[in-house]
């Protein structure tokens, strides 16, 4: 019983994980609303000062790792499967490449 449990609980990890991926689409569309409301150059800034932010602080793993699977966005490509928005640094560019 209990490793039908445990296999239910990795199947509706991976669904979750999609559900997931489907908010930070939303994220990426609310970063485009952004930077129409405000300016693309503004909503540039906003995200280079979050990232700014985010390097000073300690990693979620160097803080405590139980934090880590509460982690925004990832570099690594299995670990951006879990995570809630794409790196800073593609948002960045993205609005950069929007003209």
């Amino acid at each position: 019983m209990i490793v039908v449990q445990l296999l239910l609980e990795v199947v509706f990890m991976f669904l979750g994980s999609m559900v997931w991926r489907g908010l930070a689409a939303a994220g990426v569309r609310a970063d485009a609303g952004g930077a129409r409301l405000a300016s693309r150059e503004k909503m540039i800034n906003a995200l280079a000062a979050l990232k700014r932010n985010v390097e000073a602080t300690p990693s979620a793993e160097e803080a405590h790792p139980a934090i880590a699977a509460l982690r925004i966005s990832s570099s690594t490509k299995f670990m951006r499967l879990f995570a809630s928005h794409p790196p800073l640094d593609e948002r960045i560019a993205r609005l950069r490449a929007a003209a």
